[in-house]
Parts: structure tokens; sequence; C-alpha cells
């Protein structure tokens, strides 16, 4: 998965660098307990902004508070609280001078063009959606569950018009990423 998500990164990066006005559109459907989120929607998010600390991104999911679990993960990275990540001894501490640190988005110290107005990272859920940003890369996990399928007779059709409101929003040359718990042979 690993080698997968680093070959169309490096391909949409390339694009971008060309200035080609392409999206890369990439869709991980994988069993629970497989590591997904944390590959990709965590680290993968950390590697975009070490390769890139200018890039915007959004990370979504079914509940926009599921969303800032993702973030409080990837700030305790770049400001050194998680006690197993190297990022500050290797790349300094993100935390730092960062603009922006708290609540459901950041604006880390990695980023030197203080023109930008969208955040580095910005979080939503399902309900809440993104306003007033224009991500490069937008990250979505599992907007859909079983559980909420149950109680939410009206659930598909909430994420798709969601879904629907976001294309707009994303940069023309933009990442979507989709990460997506398959639960049996017919998802």
């Amino acid at each position: 998965l690993a080698d997968w998500y680093e070959k169309h990164i490096r391909e949409w990066m390339e694009w971008r660098r060309l200035g080609l006005k392409r999206q890369k559109h990439l869709a991980i459907i994988i069993h629970r307990e497989m590591g997904k989120t944390t590959l990709v929607n965590r680290a993968g998010q950390l590697w975009l902004h070490l390769l890139d600390p200018e890039i915007a991104t959004a990370i979504g999911s079914e509940k926009v508070d599921l969303s800032v679990k993702m973030l409080d993960a990837m700030k305790s990275v770049f400001d050194g609280s998680d006690s197993s990540a190297l990022w500050t001894l290797l790349y300094g501490n993100w935390f730092e001078d960062a603009r922006k640190w708290t609540g459901r988005e950041i604006v880390h110290s990695g980023r030197k063009n203080t023109s930008r107005q969208d955040p580095s990272i910005v979080t939503f859920g399902v309900e809440t959606s993104i306003t007033g940003s224009h991500p490069d890369a937008l990250f979505y996990d599992d907007p859909i569950s079983y559980e909420r399928l149950s109680t939410d007779t009206n659930w598909l059709a909430s994420v798709n018009s969601q879904v629907s409101s976001l294309i707009p929003v994303i940069q023309g040359d933009g990442l979507i990423v989709w990460v997506g718990t398959r639960y049996d042979a017919e998802d």
C-alpha cells in the first residue's frame, strides 16, 4: 500500500510541477484493522506536508470529531508530543511559531507563505463540510458506516449530497483520497 500510494503521490506532484491542471483520485477500500487510516490519512498527509510545507489538506470523516482525532494525532507528531515519532528531531518542531494550532484546523510553522489563507490542515465531517477553504488535497475517511446506515435511513443521500458539494472546493490540480472499510464481499 505504501509503495502504491507513493507512486501516485509522486506522479500527482509531478503533474503539479509541470502546471498540468489534472486532479488525481485515489481509493483505498480494505478491511478494518489493516492500518489504512494510519498509513494514508495520517502518515500520508504528514509526508505530503514534508514534501510541500505550503500545501493545504483537508481531512474528513463521518463525524467531525473523528476527523479532529486524526488531526490531533498528526499535531502530536508535528509538535513532538508523540514520544515514538522522530519528526521534531529530523525536521524541527512545526508547532513552535505556528500561526494556528487550535480547533478544527492548523497552520503549522513549516508553512512560510503567510499570504495563503487556506489552513495547512482543516477537518470536516459529512454534516459540517468545508467552508472558506480550497485545499490542494482532500482525504476522506469512512464517511459511511453500517452503524450510521442503520440509524439514519437518509445517510447515503446526505453523504452523496455532501460529496457533490466538495467538487468545487478542491483545487483544479488537486488530490482526492478516499479511504473506506470493506465490510463484506459485496462492498
